[in-house]
């Protein structure tokens, strides 16, 4: 690491802690906000304070500090250029093929030998952001409806992959790491930043792929596209299938076949992806 990335990753985080601060100040507006023949509970000052974070902690701070740092346009920089409809297909069925071998990292990470104290720690995490969720997704009627969607799969995905795989990649660009070094490292901060114990292993494989999805098409958008899908996805099994409430996965829902079939398809999709970016460079 030189001295160049730390002074680039110190002032992202400084651009990103301000944005924290303006989030505190939103908090009064997302109280007052309390509308229960809305929604339930403390649904839209949680949603307020979700789209607070979105805009001002995970999406505007990047643009900022690139346009601060380096005078350009930031957009084209984190990779917003235009990319072939068929990786976009091909991130789409990587989302949807992956589901049961996740699940399977999931089951597995729950399993995993841990003292009874680390154990329940993070047995409570999870539960707690089980029950932020849970309020998060109390919504009434279709317009609340799409409002959730918009908030938890496509303005999430916008802002996450503009931070992780725009900005924090391009801090770590700056390194003499090799991009499969930084995937795996961006992968890794992307997890832990979403304080889910139980879904660790998960959401770092997630990260490590997105960033390869960058690295392969030289576009952010398959990524957005990804995570979207994914969020989405997440929502319907929250709010449609219900989930443990601890958030542990006890049991397989799928045949341990299915769950081969999914690694092996989904390791496909991954090498047609590579290959398709491949063709398009030469």
């Amino acid at each position: 690491m030189n001295n160049s990335f730390w002074k680039e990753l110190w002032l992202l985080l400084i651009c990103a802690f301000v944005g924290i601060i303006l989030c505190a100040l939103i908090l009064p507006l997302a109280v007052a906000l309390r509308v229960e023949s809305f929604v339930n509970l403390d649904t839209i000052a949680l949603h307020t304070l979700q789209w607070a974070q979105t805009l001002f902690v995970m999406f505007l701070p990047p643009l900022v500090w690139y346009r601060w740092r380096l005078g350009r346009k930031p957009l084209q920089a984190f990779g917003f250029v235009k990319v072939g409809w068929k990786q976009i297909f091909l991130g789409i069925l990587f989302v949807l093929c992956s589901i049961p071998a996740f699940e399977f990292v999931n089951f597995m990470n729950g399993h995993l030998p841990l003292p009874q104290t680390l154990r329940d720690l993070a047995e409570s995490m999870s539960q707690q952001n089980y029950e932020v969720v849970s309020r998060m997704m109390d919504v009434i009627g279709v317009g609340g409806w799409i409002e959730m969607v918009l908030l938890m799969s496509v303005g999430t995905a916008i802002a996450e992959e503009t931070m992780f795989r725009g900005a924090i990649f391009l801090c770590f660009g700056l390194t003499k790491l090799s991009k499969h070094s930084i995937a795996l490292i961006v992968g890794l901060i992307f997890s832990i930043i979403h304080f889910e114990p139980l879904g660790f292993a998960y959401r770092w494989i997630l990260g490590t792929v997105l960033c390869y999805f960058v690295i392969w098409t030289g576009s952010i958008w398959p990524s957005i596209v990804v995570h979207a899908a994914n969020n989405l996805v997440a929502t319907v099994q929250y709010k449609c299938l219900g989930m443990e409430s601890s958030g542990e996965i006890t049991e397989l829902d799928f045949s341990w076949n299915l769950v081969l079939l999914s690694f092996v398809v989904t390791a496909l999709i991954l090498w047609l992806m590579k290959k398709e970016a491949d063709k398009k460079s030469q």
